[in-house]
């Protein structure tokens, strides 16, 4: 009986693009005229530009505020134009903010529309804070990506408050991976993605997948599995939430890899 024993050599490494600017807004020109504002509440001062507030200000040029003097019940939303993720694998948003909440109830939400619905991705409450946000928004690229800020108290509290943002920016940069003899085999459906507990896959039998690894985006691999302890699918309940990939590893040497989404 002869037997078959077969090596593979695999080096992987992990190339980032130069960076590319999806979107971006510094408000020097003042609101801009594609940017929608709505107002519901009473606030002192809604959302437009200023150079200066009580003395503060960014970077020395104009930037955008909504503020309350009297501590009246507000919602003020400032919201983007659409732009498109152009295909791009990791995508950042970048803002500066300073987040005066007085003491008062007063809440400030940042949020971005996945192409069907909006998902808050910060919330600011309870604390004054100043600084600037680099916020990993790659779950819900799409090609209608929108962005959108919230100045709200719902009870008012008697009391000032205020929200400043400036320089506006989303980033998109692409990964590309390198194998050593990589064939891609197409015909493989990963589902759920995004997921909580496990992925799953079809279209390749059990017996057709020797292993299934896991990369972050480091390269490095931080799950494996034989396939022949696997149906169809993978735990990925312990992994932090983020952005992965998961390749698949077939007897006839086909490699699949597919990004997924971890919540």
């Amino acid at each position: 009986m002869k037997t078959l024993i077969t090596i593979t050599v695999f080096m992987m490494s992990t190339v980032i693009n130069a960076q590319t600017v999806l979107f971006q807004e510094d408000f020097n020109l003042g609101l801009p005229v594609n940017w929608m504002t709505t107002f519901s509440g009473n606030a002192t001062g809604t959302w437009d530009t200023t150079s200066s507030h009580y003395g503060f200000d960014f970077d020395s040029t104009p930037f955008m505020k909504c503020y309350d003097w009297n501590g009246l019940v507000t919602n003020e939303v400032i919201e983007s134009p659409f732009f498109s993720d152009m295909g791009n694998s990791f995508i950042y948003l970048q803002y500066d903010f300073q987040f005066l909440y007085q003491s008062t109830a007063l809440e400030g939400f940042v949020d971005v529309f996945n192409g069907l619905t909006w998902q808050n991705v910060r919330t600011f409450n309870g604390l004054d804070t100043l600084g600037a946000d680099s916020i990993d928004i790659s779950t819900y690229g799409n090609s209608n990506m929108k962005i959108r800020f919230r100045f709200v108290n719902n009870t008012g509290n008697l009391w000032e408050h205020d929200f400043m943002i400036d320089n506006v920016k989303v980033t998109g940069n692409t990964i590309t991976t390198i194998g050593l003899s990589e064939i891609t085999k197409n015909d493989i459906l990963i589902y759920p993605n995004p997921t909580e507990n496990f992925i799953y896959w079809k279209g390749a039998a059990k017996s057709e997948i020797q292993l299934i690894e896991i990369y972050n985006l480091s390269g490095q691999i931080i799950k494996s599995e034989n396939a022949f302890r696997l149906q169809t699918k993978i735990n990925v309940s312990d992994l932090k939430e983020g952005v992965y990939f998961l390749k698949l590893t077939f007897e006839n040497g086909q490699l699949h890899m597919n990004k997924i989404f971890k919540k």
